[in-house]
């Protein structure tokens, strides 16, 4: 399995509603709220999901590269993803 080489800069972090609207090589957490109604109860509520990626990739090696709100994460190196027994 190939290694990026990660630099120890801060990520860059871009929040939005779709991924279409990142750069294609895009290094960084990517941050994406995520709006929902409940009819019934007459309320709404937001989630956060965090994507990490490295030149375009999910990528993460110390931890999971997809943090869901409320459901369980993923774990991607390089694109590929893996189980968290895998990883």
């Amino acid at each position: 399995m190939k290694k990026h080489r990660v630099e120890k800069n801060r990520p860059t972090k871009i929040s939005s509603k779709t991924s279409d609207g990142l750069p294609k090589d895009f290094s960084g957490v990517a941050e994406f709220l995520i709006n929902t109604f409940d009819y019934q109860a007459n309320s709404s509520s937001v989630k956060t999901y965090h994507y990490y990626y490295h030149l375009g990739y999910l990528h993460r090696m110390d931890g999971p590269a997809v943090l869901l709100d409320g459901e369980p994460n993923q774990w991607w190196v390089n694109g590929c993803q893996y189980s968290e027994e895998e990883y």
